[in-house]
């Protein structure tokens, strides 16, 4: 889990897009990490699914692999 702002679903769809991030490096958005991961998670047969969750007034968003 890691502390992040409130996301839409919407928004939490687009993390596993190629290109797509929510970190710059030097100016430049990152993007790939987590399409690589959801790529070969689901070559095992796997799910990788995002969620978010509130605890003690703190937004978490979560990530959970399941193979």
């Amino acid at each position: 889990m890691n502390q992040f702002s409130k996301v839409s679903f919407e928004e939490m769809g687009h993390y596993f897009e190629s290109g797509y991030s929510t970190k710059e490096t030097d100016g430049k958005k990152r993007g790939i990490g987590l399409c690589r991961a959801k790529t070969l998670i689901e070559k095992a047969n796997g799910e990788i699914t995002v969620g978010q969750q509130e605890i003690e007034g703190n937004n978490y968003i979560h990530f959970q692999v399941t193979v």
